[in-house]
């Protein structure tokens, strides 16, 4: 296989110098994404294996994207996943997108049911046309997940925004999901930061926000609004902006949402 694209001198010299590091396989994925190459990909991944970074999770999940994406070598793409012991969430977002990007959406309808237990992937049929008006549903930005309950112990619901022109009038779910309207005013304390989302970033960003906030008003709303329960019962929520694939500049929130009460004690 044709391996110049990569073994040329402006490849070589970090290993000649400081070694070769992460940062350099970030930017020949990167290079890969951007120019869609099979042969410079399929000698990419023969690199990474012979040097080992082919057990790195973010190599794996781009070496998915690129078999299941660009090949369409969806089999190859599947035992690349098989490889690795325990798949993140990019992980099964990596496969799940090759088998999408090829229209197998029988395929991804499987993989969900399996993700949730065997259970029907309620999400997904909603957004592929199942409500009552055989409606198909654009996603938007930002996916939300709500996060309850303890370190021990967490639930999580998942959410997305309708869009602007299905707000009037959304389309009603079949079973299992319900459509929620949010008050005309929401308070929301909000901390950004970037990367992947994973279970540790996660909680370290909500402490470091109930941190900023002690001792204001806006924590002892905060504290009051988790005790009413309601909407607010949630302990933090996640709000995502990227697509699985966005590299760089990804961004992410937490929000606490809470009520605020007028000087007589009502709620705004």
């Amino acid at each position: 296989m044709p391996t110049t694209r990569f073994h040329s001198k402006s490849f070589l010299e970090p290993l000649r110098n400081d070694g070769f590091c992460f940062q350099h396989c970030v930017s020949l994925l990167e290079r890969l994404r951007d120019n869609d190459d099979v042969n410079y990909g399929r000698s990419l991944h023969s690199f990474f294996s012979k040097s080992g970074f082919d057990r790195d999770a973010f190599v794996q999940n781009n070496m998915i994207r690129f078999y299941g994406d660009i090949c369409g070598d969806l089999k190859s793409a599947h035992l690349l996943f098989d490889e690795i012991p325990e798949p993140s969430l990019i992980s099964w977002t990596s496969l799940i997108s090759s088998y999408v990007h090829h229209g197998q959406h029988v395929i991804v309808k499987r993989i969900l049911e399996y993700i949730a237990f065997g259970t029907e992937s309620e999400l997904y049929d909603y957004i592929q046309g199942k409500n009552n008006y055989k409606q198909k549903i654009e996603m938007t930005a930002p996916v939300i997940t709500q996060v309850s309950g303890s370190d021990k112990s967490s639930s999580f619901v998942v959410s997305f925004f309708v869009p602007k022109k299905n707000q009037a009038k959304p389309p009603p779910p079949l079973k299992g999901m319900h459509v929620q309207r949010w008050k005309k005013t929401v308070y929301v304390a909000v901390r950004q930061f970037g990367g992947f989302v994973n279970d540790t970033n996660v909680g370290e960003e909500a402490a470091a926000l109930k941190n900023s906030i002690a001792g204001t008003q806006w924590s002892s709303a905060i504290d009051k609004s988790h005790k009413k329960g309601g909407g607010y019962a949630s302990a933090y929520t996640v709000a995502q902006y990227n697509a699985p694939f966005e590299y760089a500049d990804r961004v992410n929130e937490i929000w606490f949402l809470f009520d605020m009460q007028n000087r007589k004690g009502n709620m705004m």
